[in-house]
């Protein structure tokens, strides 16, 4: 799991052009499968959504242009904006 992980935050590091979309989504679906397995079994229950921020600052190490699967693993994924996940927070 840490692989995927570490390679989910350095991924944005690396041009866009040297990967395509379509591997660029099956990297991130891959972590993002193996983090809600090893959080399920971690904390013995299962998410029933999780929240990914999308976020878009003009820089190298922005969330990728692409399109994610809205089911990984039994677990919806929501893509949200930094203001949307402060909204969420701020309402809890």
């Amino acid at each position: 799991m840490n692989k995927y992980l570490l390679f989910l935050f350095l991924l944005p590091l690396f041009s866009s052009a040297q990967t395509d979309k379509k591997e660029i989504t099956k990297i991130y679906s891959l972590a993002l499968g193996d983090f809600i397995k090893a959080a399920n079994k971690k904390n013995g229950k299962a998410f029933d959504t999780l929240f990914v921020g999308k976020r878009k600052n003009g820089s190298e190490d922005d969330f990728p242009d692409i399109e994610l699967p809205s089911i990984i693993e039994h677990t919806q994924i929501k893509l949200i904006t930094p203001k949307e996940g402060e909204k969420t927070q701020n309402a809890v």
